[in-house]
């Protein structure tokens, strides 16, 4: 029986985990892929005054990041390097995605039609803990916001092309506000 609760804690820990994962990474390509979005917070931070462009760019954007179209000529040659990173790790978010929605459907229905008891807890223990890290994440924007965003940054890119200068398209597009 002891195993049991071992295999039991173990699978609703990892299930847990994946539910977590599936939550920001879902957040992000839904932000990453929302044109109104960009439209009300350009509207916000005054973009159009700095770039009158600024909803054709955007939408050159997405569809840059979907493969539907090639980077205007607006961006400087860091910009664009970045901007490819960016677009690799967008990619690598949908894979991610679609691999463990499916893992997690997959494992929640073969467990559900086993008569598994404690799926509901997957659900309570995922739903709290995201509510914990964006309650830890705002507090944090709150008081360092400069470390949370040079944390992503270093966490998510190798070079150093995302140190752009207050001049280019990217800047002006979304300034710091923005985030």
């Amino acid at each position: 029986m002891r195993g049991k609760n071992f295999f039991d804690f173990i699978l609703v820990f990892a299930l847990s985990l994946i539910f977590i994962s599936l939550v920001f990474v879902s957040s992000s390509l839904i932000a990453v892929y929302d044109l109104d979005f960009y439209k009300a917070e350009f509207a916000k931070y005054g973009t159009y005054d700095r770039l009158p462009a600024a909803d054709s760019i955007s939408n050159n954007l997405v569809n840059y990041f979907d493969d539907r179209e090639a980077l205007l000529d607006a961006y400087s040659e860091r910009e664009v390097i970045h901007l490819g990173d960016v677009k690799n790790i967008i990619n690598f978010l949908n894979g991610f995605y679609y691999a463990f929605a499916f893992l997690f459907s997959f494992l929640c229905l073969f467990l559900f039609y086993r008569g598994y008891r404690h799926l509901n807890l997957v659900f309570i223990i995922g739903s709290v803990s995201v509510i914990f890290i964006i309650f830890i994440l705002y507090l944090f924007s709150l008081f360092n916001f400069d470390f949370l965003f040079l944390s992503f940054h270093k966490g998510f890119f190798v070079n150093d092309f995302w140190l752009l200068d207050s001049s280019t398209t990217l800047i002006n597009l979304f300034p710091a506000e923005f985030f």
